[in-house]
């Protein structure tokens, strides 16, 4: 399944994305030059939309409701800041409800822009 998800995940970003799997089922996206909340916003929403169609495994059909955690970066914080940022997010977003995007918090606690969307 985990390949399935990786080549749906390289199908709806751009080429000038990566998608990186951290480990588990978890995978992390770099948005070169999303300028805006609003864009990394929009990339989610076509993620969580292609995520949550039923994959066919073995003739079964199987359902998952993703949760993504996004945070912008400045360019002044260390790539681990930003991750543990990112991770903190996605896990919001598991708490807030399964199929969500919640966008993280800036270097100094201040919300990016704060947004859950199911």
């Amino acid at each position: 399944m985990l390949v399935q998800v990786a080549r749906r995940l390289l199908a709806c970003v751009r080429t000038t994305d990566v998608v990186c799997r951290l480990g588990g089922d978890e995978f992390m996206l770099i948005l070169e030059g999303a300028g805006a909340v609003h864009d990394v916003q929009r990339m989610g929403q076509r993620v969580l939309t292609c995520l949550s169609e039923a994959y066919v495994i073995d003739g079964h059909h199987i359902t998952v409701t993703p949760s993504i955690g996004a945070v912008m970066h400045d360019g002044q914080e260390p790539d681990t800041e930003l991750i543990e940022r990112a991770d903190a997010a996605m896990y919001a977003a598991k708490h807030g409800g399964k199929g969500r995007l919640v966008m993280g918090t800036s270097g100094d606690g201040l919300p990016d822009q704060t947004s859950a969307a199911a």
